[in-house]
């Protein structure tokens, strides 16, 4: 005679597990669709003056003009890091920003990430630098969510071959 109370406890660990495999494939879904590469069309360009600098773990740069700070979102954007290390106070800058980001300039608790920075003798991040990070983050997260959504779906479909008989506990 088959214990119901461990029948249905499987039925709930297969109604679970398959559940949360669910949430990983959404979840690489939406990291699918959260890196879009930028472009001239969705970014806008500014021309800064430095007012302060810090290079701590990821620049961050004040400007004269916006309250906000601009940071640099991953080391591996950069393509001159020696230009990068010598920004000084006072130089002017290019950067180009995110067109959804360009609301958050005057509020000085935001960091806005820089999609382009250079100055007049060197690109110091490119938008094909940008874009070709956030294609590697995007591959990245978007494996470990499926990765994810696979074990908790083989999981699943242990636990319901279990539930049938077809897997016998030894």
């Amino acid at each position: 005679m088959v214990n119901k109370e461990k029948i249905s406890k499987k039925k709930i660990a297969f109604i679970v597990f398959l559940v949360i495999s669910l949430f990983w494939f959404a979840g690489a879904i939406g990291w699918y669709f959260i890196y879009q590469p930028v472009s001239e069309t969705n970014t806008t360009e500014y021309t800064v003056t430095i007012n302060k600098i810090q290079p701590i773990t990821f620049y961050s740069i004040s400007t004269n003009e916006h309250k906000a700070k601009f940071g640099i979102f991953s080391e591996e954007v950069i393509k001159d890091i020696d230009a990068l290390n010598n920004l000084t106070v006072d130089q002017t800058i290019t950067i180009r920003i995110k067109n959804t980001d360009i609301a958050s300039l005057d509020n000085s608790d935001d960091t806005i990430w820089i999609v382009s920075l250079k100055t007049y003798d060197s690109d110091i991040i490119t938008i094909d630098s940008y874009n070709e990070n956030n294609a590697k983050m995007q591959l990245q997260a978007c494996l470990g969510f499926c990765v994810g959504g696979v074990l908790c779906l083989i999981t699943s479909i242990v636990i319901f071959l279990w539930d049938k008989g077809k897997i016998v506990k030894s």
